[in-house]
């Protein structure tokens, strides 16, 4: 049962990752897929920092965060930035996307702290 939960929870995830990805590509490209990945990032900290005794596959983390976050499309991006030699552009997808990733993971974690204390 729980892998059902996991594929429709990741269902919902890809559906969410396309609706933010689409409406963040329209600023600048790349931009959807950056602001997926740190949303993705930033909700897997609050998780971790407010049930850090559930390890293991969930419906939420390897569903819904699997669905809707996406290395393999930062990967893709990167490679195509870089046969178009656009180093700037590229340096700073590939720095802000991995630094500001682990970044928004731990500021979830400080997050759920206030909401853990607050709630």
């Amino acid at each position: 049962m729980s892998f059902i939960l996991i594929g429709i929870a990741g269902g919902v995830g890809a559906i969410c990752r396309s609706l933010l990805h689409s409406w963040g590509n329209r600023k600048f490209t790349s931009f959807g897929t950056f602001l997926v990945n740190i949303l993705g990032s930033l909700l897997f900290g609050v998780w971790l920092g407010l049930f850090p005794s559930i390890t293991g596959p969930t419906p939420f983390t390897t569903g819904f965060l699997g669905g809707f976050t996406t290395f393999s499309t930062v990967s893709v991006e990167i490679v195509q930035l870089l046969t178009k030699k656009d180093w700037g552009v590229t340096s700073l997808f590939l720095l802000s996307s991995v630094l500001g990733s682990v970044l928004a993971v731990g500021a979830g974690f400080a997050l759920s702290s206030l909401l853990h204390d607050n709630f």
